[in-house]
């Protein structure tokens, strides 16, 4: 059974996120809709804010079909979920209720992601959604990401612009950088001192 609703967008994005897990940089645009990591997806929008309307369709089995008439964007991708919790997710971890798109629990699944929509507000804020998206979840074994359609401007502009992701420093790396820039600012408040 189908279910919909109201889903939020910060920095042009939203997820479908494992529980347990964390989604973030790296993000790849080569498909120009989807970014797939470990345990979740970052499906990107043409508002950079606001809410998209999100249609789940979680299945024990594939579609027979492909829906692809009225769809501007479409690809397949597959994805490990340790936690067998997958759900529809704001990036701040707010969404509305909507199936759990793992039913089957732990495991691969392949999800298909359609979209509509996203050049008519692009990087505007969008109380009422104006991009649609539907979601559809099924166990299968690990298959190769699949393009099954490519027709909006925004996606275009993504998948063509050169990108590089931004590294994450180490966990030690991140540590020492705060340790040095707290050191930094004892020294100005010592100097300061000093001289007052």
């Amino acid at each position: 059974m189908n279910q919909r609703g109201a889903v939020p967008v910060t920095d042009h994005m939203f997820h479908l996120v494992d529980t347990g897990t964390v989604l973030g940089p790296p993000l790849t645009y080569d498909n120009g809709l989807i970014s797939t990591h470990p345990g979740g997806v970052v499906v990107f929008t043409g508002i950079s804010s606001g809410f998209v309307q999100v249609t789940v369709d979680a299945r024990d089995a594939p579609p027979a079909t492909t829906d692809i008439v009225g769809w501007d964007d479409i690809v397949e991708t597959s994805v490990h979920a340790p936690a067998g919790r997958m759900v529809v997710s704001g990036v701040m971890n707010d969404a509305p209720e909507l199936p759990v798109l793992t039913r089957s629990g732990p495991g691969s699944y392949r999800i298909r992601i359609h979209a509509r929509g996203r050049d008519i507000a692009v990087d505007l804020g969008a109380l009422e959604p104006v991009e649609d998206y539907l979601v559809v979840a099924w166990p299968a074994q690990p298959a190769t990401e699949t393009s099954l359609k490519h027709t909006d401007t925004f996606g275009a502009g993504l998948r063509s612009a050169p990108r590089r992701p931004r590294p994450i420093p180490r966990t030690e790396e991140r540590k020492a950088a705060r340790h040095a820039r707290l050191q930094a600012m004892e020294e100005k408040f010592r100097t300061q001192e000093t001289s007052d």
